[in-house]
């Protein structure tokens, strides 16, 4: 995982009094105006504070220990081992992140404890270990007292001076939080119904909250969640709360460039204040959060090329409720329509576009729609059988057959030599690699019928035939061909959404809860099931899919 610069203690932690004069932005939870929530947000950026509370708690020191010891002795490259490893830091995480009293069943501490006895019958190296681990763990659970839900819970005694809600950061692992189930409430759980539980980045949306308390070390948050939590304006006072066996980071943002305008802020960084105990853990940590998603990806290693036109783009991997899972483009986006199910009765049927979002920032809990069924491009074919019906059958194939012939003039000449030539004839080619695009299936065709007269005729040139009035008419042929083929495009989304407005203006009129999947038949449109699906979790990294991998729905298994 990717991580930015850690900050300086002195940019993070101002301890100063507000400044005298500025608004108190947490006056109310939601701002109505967009004026005022901007003005909300810079004043309480400018006097934020973040400060951390250490709770020292020997015996949280001796579950971390107890914990990286299994984890230096399991043979991480064997499933059952491997697994043993990550049962090692639930325990741990769970411990150090909960405000649940530790007896509470919903941790899951027994059942935690039960798989690594087991492993340990079998791997006599970490017998030991895991018994110490036990014996803690359960001597814990018998006490009942958890130090951190303790301190928690007299901070939220404390008066707060304003009427907005306090935030706690539920989300400190970009995935389900050890110790924080999707069960615990507020009111239940922690007593206060002036509380808010903050998991998804949605949720903090033209908000503010008096006050922000992170129960652990939020190194492993998503980024855009914890961004905005710390360094958009959320709230002014932030407090990190962690045993002191906890080691502690705050990332900061990226810095401006220096130029000769703009003053650069101070150079030096450094993180929070470290835990005081030595920290043998961190391995385990940051092995547990990367390993996740490298098993994910070994089970779709095959990542070959159909084609030589079968080029590649950065992607992500998206799972979702239902164990499957997908690559999506980062830079694309998708239909993303979670909000128009909360919304319910404002949701118009008539709105001619869907809500898209852009993979890069989908987060746990979003509803997308993707193909279920059948393969390729879902739009293509319905435009294909929209052309068949039309009586206008290999349209596509026509339209689109310069491409082939491109891709061989490429392979033959080099794209240097083509990209060269587009230049002479004042073509403003931004890199040769573009042509790449251009012959494969990323783009139908250049942006203008003058660049494409001048590639044609460039590719003609080069399979030695004449390129005046032949190059022309082929030109106009195909362009002609490609605007008929945008149209059908354009009809196949129209038909599409249409059909997908009215069955998801249904699910929303009947209060359809979708925990993972809903598949969606579209009356009129036969190109193979749709659905929609639950989010799960979104890999932080990118990696490089040809387009022919995108898209395409696959069990995973999770270990």
């Amino acid at each position: 995982m990717t991580r930015s610069k850690r900050s300086s203690v002195s940019q993070l932690m101002r301890f100063a009094e507000h400044a005298p004069g500025k608004p108190d932005a947490t006056r109310s939870s939601k701002v109505t105006s967009v004026l005022g929530l901007a003005s909300a947000y810079h004043a309480n950026s400018i006097s934020c504070r973040i400060e951390r509370v250490a709770i020292d708690f020997p015996t949280m020191v001796e579950v971390s220990k107890a914990c990286s010891r299994i984890f230096s002795e399991v043979d991480r490259d064997d499933s059952v081992q491997r697994r043993a490893a990550r049962d090692a830091w639930l325990v741990k995480s769970t411990l150090m992140f909960t405000a649940l009293p530790f007896n509470d069943p919903r941790l899951e501490l027994d059942s935690l404890l039960n798989n690594l006895e087991h492993v340990a019958l079998s791997v006599p190296g970490i017998r030991t270990a895991v018994g110490d681990l036990a014996r803690s763990v359960r001597s814990l659970a018998s006490a009942a007292v958890n130090p951190k839900r303790e301190r928690l819970l007299a901070m939220l005694d404390c008066p707060q001076d304003s009427g907005a809600p306090l935030a706690i950061l539920a989300n400190i692992c970009g995935s389900p939080t050890p110790g924080w189930p999707t069960t615990l409430a507020a009111e239940s759980d922690l007593g206060s119904t002036a509380i808010e539980l903050v998991r998804l980045r949605r949720q903090i949306r033209s908000t503010l909250f008096t006050r922000l308390i992170i129960p652990g070390s939020p190194w492993f948050a998503p980024r855009g969640l914890l961004f905005d939590l710390l360094y958009g304006g959320r709230a002014s006072n932030i407090t990190v709360l962690t045993y002191r066996a906890e080691r502690v980071s705050i990332p900061a943002p990226r810095r401006l460039p220096r130029d000769t305008y703009f003053p650069a802020a101070g150079t030096q960084s450094g993180p929070l204040p470290e835990a005081s105990e030595p920290n043998e853990d961190i391995q385990l940590d940051r092995w547990t959060h990367e390993s996740f998603w490298s098993s994910i990806h070994a089970q779709h290693s095959d990542m070959t090329p159909t084609s030589g036109k079968d080029v590649s783009v950065d992607a992500r991997f998206v799972l979702f409720a239902d164990g499957t899972g997908a690559f999506l483009p980062t830079e694309a986006s998708v239909v993303e329509i979670s909000d128009l199910f909360e919304e319910g009765a404002n949701f118009d049927v008539t709105e001619d576009k869907l809500p898209r979002t852009y993979v890069r920032d989908l987060e746990e809990g979003d509803l997308v729609m993707l193909r279920l069924s059948g393969s390729g491009d879902y739009l293509d074919d319905v435009a294909d059988s929209l052309i068949e019906k039309a009586g206008e059958a290999g349209l596509r194939g026509r339209a689109l057959q310069w491409k082939d012939r491109l891709h061989e003039v490429i392979k033959r000449h080099g794209e240097g030599v083509v990209a060269m030539k587009v230049r002479s004839l004042g073509v403003g080619l931004r890199s040769p690699q573009y042509l790449w695009a251009w012959a494969g299936d990323a783009v139908m065709a250049p942006q203008d019928r003058q660049t494409f007269h001048s590639l044609i005729a460039v590719t003609l040139r080069l399979e030695s035939r004449e390129s005046g009035d032949e190059a022309a008419a082929y030109a106009d042929a195909r362009w002609d061909e490609m605007e008929r083929l945008k149209a059908y495009h354009h009809k196949a989304g129209v038909a599409i959404r249409a059909a997908l407005l009215t069955r998801v203006r249904g699910l929303v009129a009947e209060r359809r809860r979708i925990d993972s999947v809903e598949s969606i038949e579209l009356p009129g449109v036969a190109a193979g099931r749709m659905g929609l699906l639950r989010v799960s979790a979104v890999d932080t990294k990118s990696r490089r899919v040809p387009i022919s991998r995108l898209f395409h729905l696959s069990k995973v298994k999770v270990t």
